[in-house]
């Protein structure tokens, strides 16, 4: 398939820019979305085809315990990255043109840290098993499972960094070529091995798959680094010389994530202090799954937007950088737009389906789905201050829009419950975003916000108009 002429038609259609002056930004956006749509949709549905021959060969407590111990694995994975992968994206795109020695040097630092990282989370998973298995799940025959799973922590987390690394050299092809082998070794590696081991087959096979994946990325990253002509022997003072990128680019986004991860578990608290608690978390929780689908699309086109900001904003081409903020925001909006609206609208049926207990969730949803396309809308801003490596003070911007959650929360939820989690949400992600905006208009890209502006007002009215008439029709009005 030739992808500048996905490239080109794509931006015909939509008029999102004239296929002239500045083509080479909207080429290189439509190949990376195009590649990376492409892996992560056949890698979910070869996942979603292994899961369910997995749950048919465990049933279902089996299957309740291999999902615990997952979702322990995917917490530990998240803390190893420490968003190491997103550095060597970032400092790779912005100096692989421009500085080659450095950019290996920062791939080098990444690569150690990685390793450092890694070997930590893992051990801390190891020591922290016995007590895990009898304290925190009361299940103290899944210990030798949990040591198991350190061992695929480590080769979890260092393929996971070295993937999304990739995406500074924008070889967006080998990301989704990835993802399809991770698709199919899923089918290959966990049915047989689930059929003969059960939990641990799966687990098994999961190592097998990180450590065949880690192997590949090491592979594609060393032949990138030679085709773009980026060093890798260099000298341990200048790799160290780098180390300042961890604490002025990684640290920071840790403590963003973890302040964002930690403010919406407050919240979570706060809900289950009412009388009805849990009955209103899950209401919550039932509608919040309806984030995925609005966030599928705009996650690739951010995950792609990183290396061109970054490279943009290294060489000063502000018309290329405006050029990418815009595009993303229109493709956004075009395709986030109408999936809230949808969801919006059919609330009362689409909770319906859950049973007749959870329809009265269709209100949270209703101010959610609104929430949900601000956060997706707020991404394009928030890779520009990944880009621009902006990081702290991006931080002290989702630290407010902490205290923002915070106080809404503790003000609406003991009334609301579940509505006023989201109406929580919806106030502090409008604060967010509206100061990332002012920011990126006066500090980093001016003349970038006029049209954002106008086409976020038209957007939240159209949503404004679809509240109140959906609320209508349902006889819903939170007033």
């Amino acid at each position: 398939m030739d992808v500048g002429a996905v490239a080109k038609s794509w931006s015909e259609r939509v008029g999102l820019l004239r296929w002239s002056g500045r083509s080479s930004v909207v080429q290189r956006l439509a190949h990376g979305t195009f590649w990376l749509l492409t892996g992560t949709v056949t890698w979910r549905v070869l996942t979603a085809v292994s899961t369910i021959f997995v749950a048919r060969i465990l049933g279902g407590p089996a299957f309740g315990e291999l999902a615990m111990i997952r979702s322990t694995v995917d917490l530990f994975v998240v803390f190893g990255c420490f968003r190491l992968g997103s550095t060597a994206a970032k400092y790779v795109s912005q100096y692989r043109k421009v500085d080659p020695p450095r950019a290996g040097a920062i791939l080098l630092l990444v690569s150690i840290a990685s390793l450092i990282t890694c070997l930590v989370t893992a051990i801390l998973c190891l020591v922290l098993s016995p007590w895990m298995a009898q304290d925190l799940f009361d299940r103290p025959d899944i210990r030798p499972l949990m040591a198991l799973s350190a061992l695929l922590i480590f080769f979890a987390t260092f393929s996971a960094i070295q993937e999304v690394a990739l995406s500074g050299f924008e070889a967006f092809k080998a990301n989704a070529l990835l993802s399809t082998f991770r698709g199919l070794s899923a089918i290959a590696f966990c049915v047989p091995l689930a059929l003969l081991w059960g939990i641990k087959g799966v687990i098994i096979s999961l190592l097998l798959d990180s450590v065949i994946a880690l192997v590949i990325c090491l592979a594609v990253l060393w032949k990138e680094c030679v085709k773009q002509g980026v060093p890798l022997r260099i000298p341990r003072a200048k790799v160290l010389a780098e180390a300042p990128v961890l604490w002025r680019f990684a640290l920071p986004g840790v403590l963003a994530g973890l302040i964002m991860t930690g403010t919406m578990w407050v919240g979570r608290v706060i809900l289950v202090h009412r009388a009805d608690g849990f009955m209103q978390l899950g209401l919550f929780a039932a509608a919040n799954q309806w984030r995925t689908p609005m966030l599928f699309l705009p996650s690739v086109l951010c995950r792609v937007m990183l290396p061109l900001v970054s490279e943009s904003y290294s060489t000063a081409k502000t018309g290329d950088l405006q050029t990418t903020i815009t595009v993303n925001l229109k493709v956004i909006c075009m395709t986030a737009l109408p999936i809230c609206l949808a969801i919006m609208c059919l609330a009362n049926f689409i909770q319906g389906l859950y049973g007749e207990e959870f329809r009265q969730s269709a209100a949270i949803l209703r101010i959610l789905m609104p929430a949900v396309f601000l956060y997706a809308v707020d991404r394009v801003f928030e890779r520009v201050f990944e880009g621009t490596g902006r990081r702290w003070t991006d931080m002290a911007l989702t630290a407010g829009w902490s205290a923002i959650f915070s106080v809404v929360a503790l003000i609406a939820v003991p009334g609301l419950g579940g509505i006023g989690l989201a109406l929580a949400f919806l106030c502090a992600q409008i604060l967010l975003l509206v100061g990332r905006i002012v920011y990126v208009e006066r500090a980093l890209v001016p003349g970038s916000a006029t049209q954002s502006v106008r086409l976020l007002v038209s957007c939240l009215a159209v949503l404004a108009v679809a509240y109140v008439g959906s609320s209508y029709a349902a006889h819903e009005f939170l007033f």
